[in-house]
């Protein structure tokens, strides 16, 4: 195994690529739900909801074992809870995928809140129904 090191003649290196961290934890974790169901027909259209008693302004939808930046959604004030509606179709079978949400408040978005409970969202293939009259293969 061959290593390198880089040695830079006033003592620094160049500066990395900024890191952005993230604190987790510091309010409940908020409600995640899918609507019409959390078993959806490929080519189907769904919904995941999302709600927090606490200030959070701000949802991220988090995809298991994704690796891309999270999809995020803002929220509107409702019957004392702050909830978010994220659409989402048609679906197909890449979006089966088990979910959590985090929210945050805009005014301090390094600080997030508990991840949500786990969603599995599963995406069954469609049967097409044949019209009257119509015929197999022809």
């Amino acid at each position: 195994m061959r290593s390198s090191v880089t040695i830079c003649i006033n003592g620094w290196s160049e500066w990395s690529d900024p890191l952005n961290l993230v604190v987790t934890g510091t309010c409940s974790k908020p409600s995640l739900s899918a609507h019409p169901s959390h078993v959806i027909a490929s080519g189907g259209k769904m919904s995941f909801s999302y709600s927090s008693e606490f200030t959070l302004d701000t949802f991220h939808l988090l995809k298991e074992e994704e690796t891309s930046l999270p999809l995020h959604m803002k929220s509107q004030l409702s019957a004392g809870r702050n909830k978010a509606l994220f659409p989402l179709g048609p679906v197909n079978t890449s979006h089966r995928s088990i979910y959590r949400c985090c929210g945050f408040s805009s005014t301090s978005p390094h600080v997030w809140s508990l991840p949500s409970d786990p969603l599995d969202l599963e995406v069954t293939e469609e049967d097409f129904p044949l019209d009257v009259g119509e015929e197999i293969g022809g």
